[in-house]
């Protein structure tokens, strides 16, 4: 990728010294400007304060020897701004302003609003027309820096997933709507000088205003690592963008989801696109978001039955090992002929089924009480030091006795 960088810029540059040495005229003179107005640039955006009622336009003329008034067309498909039919230069003044007025109480916020302004007469100099959307950006409120784990980009070009601190806002207006502020900013390892467009801030919009439905809209990252600039979004947003039944995207297991402050998505279900087309990403669903704040606990589970055994007075037993993790304050081990494991796990919860209690991974002696042969569930439940019910584990075995 580089060498051709380095290649290209090498023909540039011979092309230009061809080009410097076949000019036969160095004495080119710049003609002098043609009276009239102009605008300063041709198109733009340009965000407006909700809490205002104008905002202001730069109109520009060549020359400044008297007052002088120019004419200002608008077009406004929305109709809802007024625009001065006029702009008066005074005296010496080479540039003048006209305010865009507009009633704050029916535009609204994040709609970009489509403006055409001309001016006459206009110098053939510079533009007669000036073309701006016009947005009133919704207000979002920093909440601090997010532990970002990213195996989007990383994972589009093979490189390991990376865990780094990003500042994350919250939308004033939706709560549940968040953006990352320059995720893939000076703080992404794996940028190299020129790999990232640092003319302008990027974000990445998270919905999680449904925590069970948490969409990743559209994202330009502002990345090119040769390739075109890459964009990230989520296979929910794109069917969703297609027309594709919510009900369905989420039977397919496509959402995001938002669970005590961590945002994650399953392995395969998050989009990575650059000018070579679009690819799944999140190969491994490592790909997270902890909102600051948060510290993960770990209430995690295994359980493994490792067989039977008989003791010296003949009472059988079976070997279960268990691995809680390191918050588990306490858990309970049960072993119970059956298959619906959620009947089976309410059971051991409500006491109605015999458990062992464990507080430490270990290797359990759990009495055989019953010696129908059948599916046995294996079941652990974790509780935190509040005594409540965290997480669970379960195997399923076939026993002959």
């Amino acid at each position: 990728m580089k060498i051709f960088k380095l290649s290209l810029l090498a023909l540039l540059s011979i092309v230009g010294v061809a080009m410097t040495s076949c000019s036969d005229d160095n004495n080119y003179a710049v003609g002098e400007p043609s009276e009239g107005a102009f605008f300063g640039e041709t198109a733009s955006t340009i965000e407006f304060d909700i809490n205002k009622t104008s905002f202001p336009v730069i109109v520009s003329r060549t020359s400044a020897q008297s007052d002088a008034t120019v004419s200002i067309a608008a077009e406004d498909n929305s109709g809802l701004f007024s625009v001065p039919s006029t702009a008066t230069f005074n005296g010496s003044d080479l540039t003048t302003t006209i305010q865009v007025s507009y009633d704050p109480t029916k535009v609204e916020q994040d709609v970009n609003y489509s403006i055409t302004l001309t001016v006459s007469p206009a110098t053939e100099y510079g533009y007669s027309t000036y073309s701006f959307k016009a947005v009133s950006p919704s207000p979002w409120t920093t909440l601090g820096l997010c532990t970002f784990t990213d195996d989007m980009v990383a994972g589009l070009n093979g490189a390991p997933a990376i865990t780094y601190k990003v500042a994350i806002q919250e939308n004033d207006l939706t709560p549940g709507l968040y953006r990352l502020v320059n995720p893939y900013g000076k703080s992404y390892p794996y940028n190299e000088p020129g790999d990232y467009d640092t003319s302008k801030d990027y974000y990445m919009t998270i919905d999680a205003t449904n925590p069970e439905r948490v969409i990743l809209e559209r994202s330009n990252t502002g990345c090119d690592w040769g390739y075109g600039e890459m964009s990230v979004w989520s296979m929910a947003g794109y069917y969703l963008a297609k027309g594709e039944s919510a009900d369905d995207i989420a039977d397919a297991g496509l959402f995001g989801v938002m669970e005590n402050g961590v945002i994650t998505w399953a392995p395969k279900s998050l989009i990575a696109i650059d000018d070579d087309g679009m690819a799944p990403v999140n190969a491994s669903g490592t790909t997270r978001i902890i909102m600051p704040g948060v510290v993960l606990s770990d209430y995690s589970a295994e359980i493994e039955y490792a067989g039977r055994k008989v003791d010296t007075e003949n009472k059988e037993f079976y070997i279960v090992d268990v691995t809680l993790g390191s918050d588990v304050a306490n858990a309970r081990v049960a072993v119970v002929l059956g298959e619906d494991v959620d009947e089976i796990a309410d059971g051991v919860i409500d006491g109605t089924i015999e458990s062992d209690e464990v507080s430490a991974s270990q290797s359990c002696n759990i009495p055989v009480s019953d010696k129908t042969d059948g599916t046995y569930v294996f079941i652990v439940i974790t509780y935190d030091k509040d005594g409540k019910v965290q997480d669970m584990a379960y195997q399923t075995v076939e026993l002959k006795f």
